[in-house]
């Protein structure tokens, strides 16, 4: 990356070198949640704070971000995180990263067993994110998730 010193430069240069890998509107969002991260700056922040100095250690970290962003690995892993039903799940490669749609199944499991007094199990959890949704939602401790470990000589035929 060019020598910067505001962060209206480095979303600049963010722009730039990302142009080809995401389209535009996706390369401000990914901005965002990496101020956000390395800054603690929300939306308004960013744009208030424009024009400030950046500090040669944050610069060195957005220049990191970029970096792997360039070799397209997923901003959640790049950041070690990403929100899933309003909660911060830890995430790496060796987990898929929580889609927005799987939200729509824990509102309906909110939703339909609501008022039942059935048990819900989780089988092959992932990243946990349903499971632990659920759990801090749910009215009544009822909801056990269920874990497999991978068993190595299954995976070889």
């Amino acid at each position: 990356m060019e020598r910067v010193q505001t962060l209206s430069e480095i979303m600049r240069v963010y722009r730039q070198e990302l142009a080809g890998h995401y389209p535009d509107d996706e390369i401000r969002n990914i901005f965002y949640l990496v101020s956000e991260h390395l800054l603690n700056y929300s939306k308004i922040d960013i744009h208030l704070k424009s024009q400030e100095s950046i500090s040669a250690s944050i610069l060195e970290k957005y220049n990191q971000v970029l970096k792997r962003l360039m070799n397209w690995e997923p901003v959640q892993y790049v950041l070690g995180h990403t929100e899933f039903y309003e909660l911060d799940f830890h995430v790496d490669a060796r987990v898929l990263i929580p889609r927005s749609e799987t939200e729509l199944l824990v509102e309906w499991v909110l939703r339909e067993e609501h008022d039942r007094k059935s048990a819900l199990l989780d089988i092959g959890t992932g990243s946990g994110c349903i499971a632990v949704s659920l759990a801090v939602t749910c009215p009544e401790p009822r909801y056990q998730p269920v874990m497999f470990l991978r068993m190595p000589w299954l995976l070889h035929s």
